[in-house]
């Protein structure tokens, strides 16, 4: 079974005459095997990359040896690739933060380990973030609202200590205010 995975968000960060590619990833429940798909999702960028490499030296047609059976050079290079995902989930992620933590190491000699590659997944789990007056944007707003959302105190004291209870308000009320949020935001 081949499944194909595609981005949530993807962009390529310019950094002076360089780039690298920035993935983010909306993980909304606890999934165990998160780590397997960021892994994944990193791999599947630097193939890609390999493969229009490829292309490019097939058109041109001026490796020799070893690099023509490759079509791909000493000299080719790879861009960065950085997978995050953020979970908006309840609760703690329990899930693995590493390949490492994904295997049955039952019996192996802890020796060898280090024979068996890892994965890091970068995980920002929104239920953790703290010091939310640092962020002055939307994303304030939105992580301030999803660790406020099960406890109606802590909402109603959120949204009046971010002066949004009259946005609140309008966007209830207001039909045309509700289709310049459709409009602008896509909800």
């Amino acid at each position: 079974m081949t499944i194909i995975r595609e981005h949530d968000l993807l962009h390529k960060i310019i950094h002076g005459a360089n780039y690298f590619i920035f993935s983010l990833e909306d993980q909304n429940y606890l999934d165990p095997s998160m780590v397997l798909w960021s892994s994944e999702y990193t791999v599947g960028e630097y193939v890609k990359q390999r493969h229009e490499i490829q292309k490019m030296h097939d058109r041109k047609k001026e490796l020799k040896g070893d690099e023509y059976l490759s079509y791909f050079s000493v000299e080719d290079l790879l861009k960065p690739v950085a997978v995050v995902a953020i979970f908006f989930g309840d609760g703690e992620w329990k899930g693995a933060h590493t390949l490492h933590e994904l295997l049955d190491w039952t019996d192996i000699p802890e020796e060898w380990k280090g024979l068996f590659m890892d994965y890091r997944m970068h995980l920002i789990e929104v239920q953790k973030i703290e010091h939310l007056e640092f962020f002055h944007s939307d994303l304030k707003l939105l992580f301030g609202f999803l660790q406020s959302k099960n406890n109606k105190k802590k909402l109603n004291f959120f949204l009046v200590s971010e002066n949004r209870l009259d946005d609140l308000k309008r966007a209830v009320q207001d039909k045309e205010f509700q289709n310049m949020l459709l409009k602008t935001y896509a909800i």
